[in-house]
């Protein structure tokens, strides 16, 4: 209904929930599973994403917003995610604007330690699949294909294509060792990394 009326989503946001945060650390019994207190991990869970909303729709860090809409799943884990689409009044139309908010590259290690390392530890989809991890959830229908595509394709710039997702750049200027595999930008998750350090 949405995209009849106010256009195509110009982004689409994930927030998983992590189970280190403080506020569920805090909160539980001393080395006790957090995913048991289901009760503690939806309240902390939903404050974070109504302080996301607050960023994107109040503070406008994207901008003004036309509309947006959201979606709870749990996943196998017992931990919950959002997934969520917004339609901005001023839409992300050439590569410059699409590179300003979403990037699928590795940070450097030097200038941006702290976002360097959350990529690495949250925005890594491998080494997960292929010869690495050929059970991999990602490829149970298919034990030849990444359900998501990984790995990506180097690309030296930004594609806008029409009808479906950019095609991000992945320019693999630096590596990383990921649970002993070293990896590039093929292997990482598009992120904004002002959302990220958030």
């Amino acid at each position: 209904m949405l995209p009849t009326t106010l256009g195509f989503p110009d982004l689409f946001l994930t927030m998983t929930c992590n189970p280190r945060w403080p506020e569920i650390v805090d909160n539980v019994p001393p080395g006790a599973d957090a995913s048991l207190y289901v009760d503690v991990v939806a309240r902390v869970f939903f404050g974070k994403w109504r302080a996301l909303l607050k960023d994107i729709w109040v503070d406008k860090i994207f901008g003004s917003v036309l509309g947006y809409c959201w979606r709870v799943e749990w996943q196998f884990r017992g931990w919950p995610h959002i997934h969520s689409m917004w339609i901005l009044a001023n839409k992300l139309q050439s590569e410059q604007q699409v590179d300003g908010a979403v990037s699928a590259e590795i940070p450097d290690p030097e200038l941006h330690p702290e976002l360097h390392q959350m990529v690495i530890d949250f925005m890594m989809h491998g080494p997960h699949c292929g010869d690495t991890v050929p059970k991999a959830r990602c490829r149970l229908k298919d034990a030849d294909h990444c359900r998501f595509h990984y790995p990506k394709q180097r690309q030296a710039a930004t594609a806008i294509c029409v009808g479906q997702f950019p095609s991000y750049r992945r320019r693999c200027l630096r590596s990383v060792t990921v649970r002993g595999h070293t990896v590039s930008d093929e292997w990482v998750v598009p992120y904004n990394a002002l959302l990220l350090l958030r």
